[in-house]
């Protein structure tokens, strides 16, 4: 009984170890996601703000 209890419990921190190492993995891309979107944003203002000099 307590043997069983035990490979439940390592079996289900195994299992939220992997999830959380996931969860770091998705928020890292998104995080790098986020950034390339701002940067590109940046451009966009930017060449934005160049064609309304120009006119």
């Amino acid at each position: 009984m307590m043997k069983e209890q035990h490979q439940k419990l390592q079996s289900s921190e195994g299992f939220l170890k992997y999830d959380l190492q996931e969860k770091r993995k998705l928020l890292t891309r998104l995080k790098h996601q986020l950034e390339t979107t701002r940067e590109d944003w940046n451009r966009v203002r930017l060449k934005n703000s160049e064609s309304e000099a120009e006119w």
